[in-house]
């Protein structure tokens, strides 16, 4: 598996986006995390939309990511 290094957490386990599923949680720079709702590939496949809800928050929105990008998970 690979691993990238986040800010304040250090290194952690990643995946590309393409390869997220419902359910999975993801870790962002300071150790915040989100839970991933929905994932939604572009008509190309190159980009994904993907619905998210905060761990640490009520806040439920979008976030846009190249289908090769790493993600952080728990």
């Amino acid at each position: 598996m690979k691993r990238i290094h986040l800010q304040f957490v250090g290194d952690v386990p990643a995946i590309e986006a393409k390869d997220l599923k419902p359910g999975m949680i993801t870790v962002w720079n300071g150790g915040f995390t989100e839970e991933v709702l929905e994932v939604e590939p572009s008509k190309s496949g190159k980009t994904l939309r993907v619905k998210i809800k905060s761990n640490s928050s009520d806040y439920v929105g979008t976030r846009t990511f190249k289908a090769d990008r790493l993600v952080a998970i728990q």
